[in-house]
Parts: C-alpha cells; structure tokens; sequence
C-alpha cells in the first residue's frame, strides 16, 4: 500500500521544487502522490499501482518540463490529469492487442505450430524459399499463409487466381495483410519494450523484494512476447475465407506441406 500525501503538503513541495530546480526530493513522493490520486479516478491493483508508477518515473523529466506552464493554484490538477491519462493510455494499447487476439483460434491450435519454423534457422531462408517452391504451389501456398513465409513464384499465381474466381483484388488481400502485420509488429515491439524495462530494473535494484516483483513481471511479459513470436498468422478460418476452400482441407493442405517440408529438411540433413 502507498503511503498518503495530503494536496497540501504535495503542492508545497512542488512549488519549492520550481525555485531550488531540485527534483530528487519531490520524485520521493509525488509519484506515489500521483498514483494515489488517480487510483481514486478508476479502480486499480497492486499491479497497475506499480506499473504506473514505474511509468510517471520514466517521463519525470517530460512530465515536469509540461508542468512548468500551469498556474500553480492548477498544478495539482494536471499531475492528476496526468497520471490518469498515462494509465488510460497503457490499458488502451493493451487492451487493443488483447481483443486482437483469435481466443477460438488458440483453443482449437493447441498442438506446437512452430515445429515447421524451427526447423529453419534465419540463415535457411533461401534454402526454405526453394524448398517451398518445390512443393505443389496450393500446398506451399495454404503453409505461407499460415506461417507468414514467402509467397513467391507460382505460388503467387495461384493465389491471385483464386482471389479473381472470387471476385476479390490482390490489393485488397496486400491491404489485409499489411495491417494485420502491423499489428503483429506492434505487439511484438510493445512486449519487447516490457521486457526490457524489467530487466533494468532489475539490473538497478539491489532490494529483494522489488526484485521479486520485477522478475515476476518480465517473465509474464516474456511469455507473451514468446506466444506473439510464435503465433501463426493468418488462422485455418482465415485462410479459409481467402483462398475459399474449407477448414478441413486447409487443414489438410497445412498438414501435408509441414510433413513434406519436414521430410525435405532432413534430407537435406543427411546429404550435408
């Protein structure tokens, strides 16, 4: 629980702050003070009490520098304003990449997808883009979608056949895809983001109960992070709707490509 600050005594402080130009006292107090206050404004656990507090810490600087042009009789206002706009927009991005999430589509993908990917370090990318060539262009096809590689050569082809029989445009398709890339992007960069900021806190705190904390946090964020990475992007509905077969023999082509790319990479392996 954090400790109380009355406005008064808070006002004071920041007030003292802008003549002696000094922060490191006031950061003492006046983000607790801050996190207290915007608590009241929407209901919040420990959790979100300790990230928001983490995040007015990294924009003190920013925050103070705004905080400079309010009439001091208002300056309480906007460090409340504040704060409760930082927490607003963290759950917001959140929030927006949780209800991006298929829950049926991981109900049904309970089984290890990533097993075709890992097969191929960075490196292979060219020895894959052959391989999926090799393979017949629908089933290369149905597995580049699944698994965002390449759709390349006939592939392509077939492809933008099979948008034209359902009177859809490749631009339309390429607008999809870009956003839905984006969005993946973005949710990698911002668990990314999490993870980092917990391991330096934790390279900089030398108490073990922070610590603890802190360690809980990146590795629920490394999970994520790890699930995002792994997911596969466009789902069996999705490929379904775009190439206008059904689920089941989507399911089966997905199926067939990860046995024949699986057999080719081992022997690859064995005439290396």
């Amino acid at each position: 629980m954090l400790p109380k600050i009355l406005d008064d005594d808070m006002k004071n402080q920041i007030l003292e702050t802008r003549k002696s130009g000094n922060l490191g006292e006031l950061l003492n107090s006046l983000p607790i003070w801050m996190v207290e206050k915007a608590s009241k404004k929407r209901k919040m656990s420990e959790d979100d009490r300790s990230e928001l507090l983490l995040t007015i810490l990294e924009k003190k600087e920013e925050m103070w520098e705004l905080s400079l042009k309010y009439d001091p009789n208002f300056v309480l206002g906007f460090f409340v304003t504040y704060a409760f706009n930082l927490f607003r927009n963290a759950n917001r991005k959140i929030l927006k990449e949780e209800n991006n999430v298929d829950y049926l589509e991981l109900w049904q993908d309970k089984k290890n997808h990533t097993d075709i990917i890992c097969l191929w370090e960075t490196r292979d990318m060219e020895s894959l883009n052959t391989q999926l060539e090799s393979l017949p262009p629908i089933v290369g096809l149905a597995l580049a979608l699944r698994f965002d590689l390449p759709v390349l050569g006939f592939q392509k082809k077939v492809l933008e056949w099979r948008l034209l029989e359902m009177s859809k445009k490749f631009d339309d398709f390429q607008m999809i895809y870009d956003k839905k890339k984006d969005s993946h992007l973005k949710k990698i960069e911002l668990y990314s983001a999490r993870v980092l900021r917990y391991t330096r806190l934790l390279l900089e705190c030398p108490e073990n109960e922070k610590r603890s904390w802190y360690q809980k946090k990146k590795k629920e964020w490394a999970e994520l992070l790890d699930k995002a990475r792994n997911k596969c992007f466009f789902s069996e509905r999705e490929i379904s709707q775009i190439l206008g077969l059904s689920r089941k023999e989507i399911r089966n082509l997905i199926s067939k490509g990860s046995r024949l790319l699986y057999l080719s990479r081992k022997e690859l392996l064995r005439s290396a």
